[in-house]
């Protein structure tokens, strides 16, 4: 239960962390830096969104490992569920 708690509040200070400092317009513009770079309309919102979709992603990929690892390799192995290796 520990666990669960600690990645809830961790999401939660995240998102707040994401308002406060306002990351999500600073992503939008430096997605329409780097598409104009590429030599395309940097004002599409298409480009801009899909950027901005990808580096979300990536930021969530990030973040999300360690907790999944974290979770089959700490905690269901406590609890003898956990047969893998690495």
């Amino acid at each position: 239960m520990e666990f669960h708690l600690f990645t809830k509040f961790n999401g939660f200070v995240t998102d707040i962390a994401i308002m406060y400092f306002f990351i999500i317009p600073y992503v939008w513009d430096k997605s329409g830096d780097i598409i104009g770079s590429y030599g395309y309309d940097s004002k599409s919102e298409v480009y801009r969104t899909l950027l901005c979709f990808c580096f979300s992603t990536l930021v969530n990929l990030v973040e999300s490992i360690p907790k999944s690892l974290y979770k089959q390799f700490v905690i269901d192995e406590r609890h003898g569920f956990n047969k893998m290796t690495i």
